[in-house]
C-alpha cells in the first residue's frame, strides 16, 4: 500500500498578485528640494527630476553611519 503525498506546503495562488508597486511621484524642483532628507540629492536632467541617495551602495551608507 502506498501513502499519498501530504499537500500542506502549497503556495497561495493569489499571493503574488497582491504585491503592487506605487507609480512614481511627479514633483517640481521646489517640491523635490522640500522632500529631501540629509542623505539625499536631487538630480536634474533635461527630461526628469530625480531624488537619489548621496551614497548609492548600501554598504557605503552603513560604513558612513558608523563613522558619525
Amino acid at each position: 500500500m502506498v501513502k499519498s503525498k501530504q499537500l500542506t506546503n502549497i503556495r497561495a495562488a493569489g499571493k503574488d498578485d497582491a504585491a503592487k508597486v506605487r507609480p512614481a511621484r511627479e514633483m517640481s524642483l521646489e517640491a523635490a528640494i522640500e522632500y529631501l532628507q540629509a542623505d539625499e540629492l536631487v538630480e536634474i536632467c533635461p527630461n526628469s527630476i530625480r531624488i537619489r541617495k548621496r551614497l548609492l551602495k548600501e554598504t557605503d551608507r552603513r560604513r558612513q553611519a558608523r563613522k558619525t
